[in-house]
């Protein structure tokens, strides 16, 4: 059960990310951009493991969900 919150509340960030990330630029550098996207694939690479450990997917995908969107997240 637990599983499932934490899939819905990354699908729900993952959905607002994208969408204030199209709207509005990111200010980050270069540094920061690509430190956020290596997050995000690290995440992703997460969620396919067949053991998937989802602290750390989630601080993975806080981390490029705080740089990206200028908003704090927290583990859930």
């Amino acid at each position: 059960m637990k599983t499932e919150l934490r899939h819905e509340r990354v699908q729900a960030l993952l959905d607002e990310m994208i969408v204030d990330i199209s709207t509005n630029s990111p200010h980050v550098s270069k540094e920061e951009l690509d430190f956020s996207l290596l997050c995000l694939m690290r995440a992703c690479q997460g969620i396919l493991d067949e053991e998937q450990n989802w602290d750390y997917i989630e601080s993975k995908f806080n981390a490029a969900y705080n740089l990206l969107t200028g908003r704090a997240v927290y583990p859930f």
